[in-house]
């Protein structure tokens, strides 16, 4: 199972530096529904990465892969339906604020691609 958290926490760091590599200017309230979007579409592929390594480790005990992956899908249901809804909430609400200060933090009126190539 490590191994596939492993891998959806990699899905996640790549999405969220494709994200500020493609994001210019201020943050703003259109930054809070795209990061609330963002937010819910990569917890929704850690979830399913990690829901097929439950799967795959049924299959060790003899379980076929696509009972296992239904069962898996099915018995996590409530909980992937409770993280997407979660994490939508806490990115569309933290966001702004959140990058509000480490701007400041790092240097005021900087981006922080200015800031960090300057050490």
């Amino acid at each position: 199972m490590l191994p596939f958290q492993v891998a959806g926490m990699v899905t996640i760091g790549i999405g969220g530096g494709l994200y500020k590599r493609a994001r210019t200017g201020s943050y703003d309230a259109r930054s809070c529904i795209e990061a609330a979007v963002l937010g819910a579409f990569l917890t929704l592929v850690y979830d399913i990465i990690t829901n097929f390594g439950v799967a795959v480790s049924y299959t060790l005990i003899g379980m076929p892969i696509h009972v296992a992956f239904a069962s898996v899908l099915i018995s996590g249901a409530l909980f992937s339906l409770v993280h997407v809804v979660s994490n939508t909430a806490v990115f569309g609400t933290v966001f702004v604020p959140l990058t509000s200060s480490l701007q400041r933090l790092l240097g005021g009126g900087r981006t922080w691609k200015e800031k960090l190539s300057l050490t």
